[in-house]
């Protein structure tokens, strides 16, 4: 493609808004994406956006860019935390640093990553942006909440990940301890104001509103259409032979294939097949790959990269490469029996044909149930989010975590109060308090 956005006015005009940003983070694409087009506006208008669409739609870009321009000048006078970008797995905080890691030294914003592998976040000399987990800034909270003083923008990504579980009431918590630390600068005079923007990026979500809502207020929705068609087949398998698998993949060659993505759902169930087609006649030869969390670190990225650089290749892997790591293009996706949720079916089945337009994937089954349970997932509408219900063991954690934050050791009932309201009524947390 040519580094040209062809005649279309709407994007010229974006482009125009967009004076630090375009080259760094579109140039080398030529044009906006159409997630990109509907986005970007309202965020350098200030609003907070919740942006709904589907896998390599520049998502990343959608949120930044526009966040840069309006909230990192190039001429800072110091150095300060500004924005934060939330990913709910270490290892996509890897993957993006990386993608982000050239455009971001272009524009001269100092990045920074904070996770349990890697903390290169200085409390004295802070970075422009700080990618990390809710844990990880639950932790900063904590112990060095004066450093978010400053912090003027946040994204959260992978919102559809935490929606409805523990750690997204996690999130909820420390977003509104953020706020009130924001609130609390402000007051003393120690930041100009107390306003955070959000963008929000997603898969497609059945009611999004109400998922951003819970995050932050007056969420501006922009849902784009997937675009792809899903070509997703079922076939049985053996469950003591692979044969069937080995069969499948020496379709490959005819159907113009080169790499694909396989699903198990256990570690054992990884290694076990990839092992067994290692030993068959596979169009893959030896390029044939493990992926899971208890891997080394170091061990999980060289296996990326491996997997991106090779020609033809396979990889078995767990829930680890569910999410959107950069591992180059996949062909089809394979599922080894039916995984645990709805939200997990549908990650893996979006690794397959990622930048195409039809969406490729193929399930096996290996029992009755397990056919029974891929077909609903297949055929099922898409479900409405989790009710809002919030746990009240994330409410003894958080009341921990802000003993820790504050300075006295002691909290103030109605600050306590502010920050679970939604969340808990007061009688729910004044019964958590007397349990203490």
């Amino acid at each position: 493609m040519n580094n040209t956005i062809g005649s279309d006015p709407s994007a010229h005009l974006l482009k125009s808004r967009l004076p630090r940003t375009w080259s760094p983070f579109f140039a080398r694409h030529g044009a906006f994406t159409p997630a990109q087009l509907a986005a970007i506006p309202p965020l350098l208008d200030g609003a907070n956006v919740m942006l709904c669409a589907p896998t390599a739609s520049g998502k990343t870009e959608a949120a930044l860019a526009p966040l840069i321009e309006r909230h990192l000048p190039p001429a800072r006078s110091e150095a300060r935390l500004t924005l934060l970008y939330l990913l709910p797995t270490r290892a996509l905080i890897a993957d993006i640093a990386n993608r982000l890691d050239a455009p971001l030294d272009r524009l001269r914003v100092r990045l920074a990553v904070k996770t349990r592998d890697l903390d290169s976040f200085d409390p004295q000399r802070p970075a422009d942006l700080l990618l990390t987990t809710p844990e990880s800034l639950d932790a900063l909270l904590a112990k060095q909440p004066r450093t978010l003083m400053h912090v003027a923008g946040v994204v959260l990504d992978e919102l559809h990940v935490l929606a409805g579980e523990a750690r997204g009431d996690q999130m909820r918590v420390v977003l509104a301890r953020l706020r009130q630390v924001r609130a609390y600068a402000a007051q003393a005079g120690d930041a100009p104001g107390a306003h955070i923007q959000y963008a929000a990026l997603s898969a497609t979500l059945a009611d999004p509103a109400t998922v951003a809502a819970r995050h932050f207020s007056a969420p501006q929705v922009v849902t784009v259409p997937g675009g792809r068609t899903r070509q997703i087949d079922l076939l049985p398998l053996a469950p003591d032979s692979p044969a069937a698998l080995v069969e499948f993949l020496a379709t490959f060659q005819a159907r113009g294939w080169r790499k694909a993505l396989a699903f198990c759902n256990t570690r054992a169930e990884v290694e076990a097949y990839a092992a067994a087609i290692r030993r068959s006649d596979s169009p893959f030869g030896q390029q044939v790959f493990v992926h899971y969390s208890n891997l080394e670190r170091q061990r999980r990225h060289a296996i990326e990269e491996q997997f991106a650089q090779a020609g033809a290749a396979l990889c078995f892997a767990s829930s680890t490469l569910e999410l959107g790591i950069d591992i180059g293009s996949i062909d089809a996706a394979i599922l080894i029996g039916a995984p645990g949720s709805a939200a997990a079916f549908t990650q893996r089945i979006g690794r397959g044909g990622r930048r195409r337009q039809a969406l490729q994937a193929t399930c096996f089954y290996r029992t009755p149930l397990e056919e029974a349970l891929l077909r609903a997932l297949r055929d099922a509408p898409e479900p409405a989010p989790a009710a809002p219900s919030f746990r009240a063991s994330v409410a003894v954690q958080q009341i921990f975590s802000l003993l820790l934050q504050s300075p006295t050791g002691a909290l103030r009932l109605a600050p306590l109060a502010a920050l679970f309201d939604g969340l808990l009524t007061p009688a729910d947390l004044e019964a958590i308090l007397g349990r203490l």
